[in-house]
């Protein structure tokens, strides 16, 4: 098969048979071999279905982009602080770390401003009181949790007390709205809890599928939470993906394998 190196002749054959030319015609005029032109079309013809499939991916992934951000920027600049863990016996808290982020970055002088509320809650009672009065667009829970194969994921309260995806239905009201829930418990982020979120009207849903370190769950939250709730037009999704990439390539042994849910549904980052 004879090689074409001249790129004019290229050209060439490409407006020609834009054209609607045949092979024929187009071999004439190049002085080219007529298989050598039936090559180079159908080269053209492949990396036309390639662009075409590029646009199409695009134009899909910007819209469903675009329709996340745009319920999103909707909803209220608002968060519950839900503090699950017993701050006698461990000495530290994140949700105490959130409460004080927050006031921080409320001081930015262009916002936007943050309506936050914290509650502690200790007990399985005040644990779903919380839920079931909350209005916030956002709710942290911040607690220990676990994962078994008959339990499956739970939430562990310094009670003692335990909350499971059976519980969720019977114990929360239908009409719970809340959008967002972050739980930053150990081996929360599994589909089962993802999708008993969902059922109870939470869209987006985040946590670690893996126990995670407390102060890799302060670094991911810090970072989460500057760009969902201060950036202006950054969806849970963007904030979540820039977040993990950033942990991803700065911290290579960082703990909990962050996962992100939408409508009970996990999205990748790839």
């Amino acid at each position: 098969m004879q090689v074409i190196s001249d790129q004019s002749k290229r050209e060439i054959v490409r407006r020609l048979w834009k054209q609607g030319k045949d092979q024929e015609h187009i071999a004439r005029r190049t002085r080219l071999r007529q298989d050598t032109v039936a090559h180079m079309i159908a080269g053209f013809k492949a990396n036309k279905t390639i662009r075409r499939k590029k646009r199409k991916r695009s134009r899909a992934a910007f819209e469903a982009h675009d329709t996340r951000r745009k319920i999103w920027r909707r909803m209220k600049r608002s968060l519950l602080i839900l503090d699950c863990t017993l701050l006698t016996k461990e000495g530290k808290s994140e949700g105490a770390l959130l409460n004080e982020l927050i006031d921080i970055l409320n001081q930015k002088s262009h916002g936007p401003y943050v309506h936050k509320e914290s509650r502690v809650a200790c007990d399985r009672t005040s644990f779903i009181e919380a839920l079931e009065d909350s209005e916030q667009g956002v709710i942290h829970v911040s607690a220990h949790g676990g994962y078994t194969k008959n339990k499956g994921p739970f939430i562990s309260l310094p009670s003692g007390a335990e909350i499971k995806i059976t519980e969720l239905e019977s114990l929360w009201r239908d009409d719970l709205r809340s959008r967002l829930v972050f739980l930053s418990a150990c081996e929360a982020g599994q589909e089962e809890l993802a999708k008993a979120f969902s059922g109870i009207g939470c869209r987006y849903f985040i946590a670690p599928k893996d126990p995670v370190l407390w102060y890799d769950a302060a670094t991911f939250l810090t970072l989460f939470y500057r760009l969902l709730l201060v950036e202006k037009n950054k969806s849970p999704w963007v904030a979540f993906r820039t977040t993990n990439r950033i942990v991803k390539s700065t911290f290579p042994t960082f703990s909990g394998s962050w996962r992100y849910f939408e409508d009970g549904v996990e999205f990748t980052d790839r």
